[in-house]
This record gives C-alpha cells, structure tokens and sequence, in this order.
C-alpha cells in the first residue's frame, strides 16, 4: 500500500495518484515497451526522393523543349514573312538563331533545377550525405584533383579520335553545326561547353538527381539511371561518332565518383570543365586546321 503524504490515505501500490485528494504518489509509472514495427518511418517533409528528382529531370527538359518549339516557331515565321517558307529557308533561320539559344537553353535549364529543389528540397541543397545535393564547391585539393582527372580524361579522348575518326553526313544538325562554324557560333557553343554546360548539369545530375534516386532506389540503381539518362541527353554528340559514347559514360561515372568521393560537387564539376575544355580546343584547332587546308 503508497500512504499518501498530504492526507494520509492508504492507496494500493498500482495507484499513482492518491484516490482522496489527488496528490502524486511516490514511484513512476513502468515504461511501455513499444515495438519498432507499431512505429511509422515518416520522410522528412523536405527529403530528396525520386519523385522530387523525376519532377526536376522533367522540369529541366519542359524548359529545353519549349525553347526549342519556340526557336521553330520563330524560324518558320521569319521565313514566311520573307516570302519564301521553303524547307531550306527555315533550315537557315534555326541555324541563325541557334546559337544565342543554345545558351538561352543552358541558362534557363539552370535556372529551372536551382528554382525546383529550392521548392521541393531546399534542406538538402548543402546536405554532402549521399542522399543530398551536395550543392557546396568542396576543398581546393578536391577541385584540383577533379581538374586533372578532367583534363586525362579528355587527352584519352582526343588520342582515340587519332585512331577512330568521326564520319559526319552532308548534312549535320544544329548543334554540330554550331561547333564547326567559325567564328561567334562557335565561341558561343564553346563559352557554353566549358563554363555554362559543367554546372548544369552536375548540379542537376550528379546533384539533385542521384540524391533523390539513392533515397529511394539504392546506390546502384541511383548511378545506373542518372549515367543512362545523362548518355542518353547527349546522344546528339555521338550520333555520328560512336566512339564517344565511351568517354561520355566515363565522364559521367568520374563525375559521380567524385561527388562521392569529396561529398561535393565542385570537384564533379572540375572534371566536367577540364574535359569540355580539352575538346573545345580540339575542335576549335580541327576546324581551323580544316579552313587552311582547303585555302
């Protein structure tokens, strides 16, 4: 029997409260085991998963697509008012426009990734773990490292062109237009490759993308889907020349490496920068070699 302090009323021991006056009793109630299973896991409001990343992919290719309706759309109706609206006339319009959008694609194809995880996960934007973004720039050692392997990556490249040479039909499309013309289209398709092209795309793949994939799908899945997906993104560079889908995967995997590697995405980016920078001086070295050639 608990003998109650205040008004001395004898109460059974199960009691702990007393039954005359309502003063607490000496001891504490038992704690109830409680299952883990009966526990819910309940995601973090703010967690990246691969509903988040899928609506940022999709996002990213709306904004690219649409650009490109509209380039369409402006091209045939320039050529119309021109008054011819031939074939070849609106071919020549997309070509003339071509490289002020392509820009305008990267830019807003950034601007779109940055705007949607700061609306569906904008806790995991510095969040280094696997499952975050890993949006944050990383140690200099980690950029340094990231550049070199860039940079190697890039010189295996341009040695196997040495051996496997791209054929490229009479007629190539906009983009690989843009990169043989001299001149402004093609400092403007290499200012976009070497400084625009590497933060877009590893913010969005190597950063949002792969964290919501790891946090629902695993480790392995995650680097599988955003590796496919990225390759498959640039399959108009490798239309013409297979040989480059090897070193497209490689850079995706290298990127993801160091990503994970460092739990950053400067270095990622390091690498992306190093490598574009290699094959633009490449290209633009082939296409001036070509002009003088044919003089």
């Amino acid at each position: 029997m608990k003998s109650c302090a205040y008004c001395g009323r004898q109460n059974e021991d199960a009691l702990f409260f007393c039954g005359e006056c309502g003063t607490a009793l000496p001891g504490e109630p038992a704690a109830l085991p409680i299952s883990s299973a009966t526990v819910p896991t309940v995601e973090a409001p703010g967690a990246l998963n691969v509903a988040k990343a899928i609506a940022i992919l999709g996002v990213y290719l709306a904004v690219q697509t649409l650009v490109g309706v509209m380039i369409g759309i402006i091209a045939v109706a320039a050529s119309h008012i021109s008054g011819s609206g031939s074939l070849l006339q609106t071919s020549q319009m997309i070509r003339s426009i071509m490289p002020i959008a392509v820009v305008e694609i990267v830019i807003l194809g950034g601007i779109s990734t940055v705007l949607m995880l700061l609306l569906l996960a904008p806790d995991q934007i510095r969040d280094t773990s696997p499952t975050g973004a890993a949006w944050v720039l990383g140690k200099r050692d980690a950029i340094i490292s990231g550049f070199l392997l860039g940079l190697l990556l890039a010189g295996g490249f341009c040695f196997m062109s040495l051996f496997v040479q791209p054929r490229y039909p009479s007629h190539v499309g906009p983009l690989t237009q843009m990169s043989m013309t001299r001149g402004w289209p093609q400092i403007l398709w290499g200012v976009t490759a070497v400084f625009l092209a590497p933060p877009t795309e590893e913010m969005l793949f190597r950063g949002a993308a792969y964290g919501g994939f790891r946090k629902s799908c695993g480790a392995l899945w995650a680097g599988v889907l955003v590796t496919v997906i990225f390759v498959g993104l640039h399959f108009a560079e490798f239309i013409y020349y297979p040989a480059a889908i090897f070193s497209i995967t490689c850079l995706a995997i290298i990127t993801l490496w160091c990503r994970l590697r460092w739990g950053a995405i400067g270095p990622a980016i390091a690498v992306h920068v190093a490598y574009n920078l290699i094959v633009t001086v490449a290209t633009f070295y082939s296409t001036s070699h070509l002009s003088s050639t044919l003089r």
